[in-house]
């Protein structure tokens, strides 16, 4: 079993601990900070491949993590400056291309662009 657990830690390193609750064949990645400090979100890698998007609160205890979404194929999440939309990648419907959605997993819209090459590492502008 891979370690799908999330961490956090001080910025020196001490005072480690673990967010959430859970083992199994899947891996957390592409943790990131809520702009209220008070979620992460993260996507994880289950063994058949899909990708889920979860959300865990910044809490003293670990916590199972809450599942958002029904994309499946995601991954490089980014939350734009607001805090209203998240940016991040999918392979869903065949070609890497970046995406946009309300943190919530609604709303989702393709980032059209003329380019048919992998698209990846989606950035806000501030």
């Amino acid at each position: 079993n891979k370690d799908c657990w999330v961490w956090v830690m001080d910025v020196d390193g001490e005072n480690r601990r673990r967010l959430t609750i859970g083992e199994g064949d899947a891996s957390s990645n592409d943790p990131v900070w809520s702009l209220d400090g008070k979620t992460i979100l993260f996507t994880r890698l289950q063994a058949n491949g899909a990708t889920l998007l979860l959300a865990v609160p910044y809490t003293d205890e670990a916590v199972v993590p809450t599942y958002i979404s029904d994309i499946t194929m995601l991954a490089e999440l980014s939350f734009s400056p607001d805090g209203y939309w998240l940016a991040y990648r999918s392979w869903a419907i065949g070609n890497h291309d970046l995406f946009i959605m309300r943190p919530n997993g609604v709303d989702v819209r393709p980032v059209v662009t003329e380019e048919t090459a992998y698209d990846f590492d989606p950035s806000w502008r501030p």
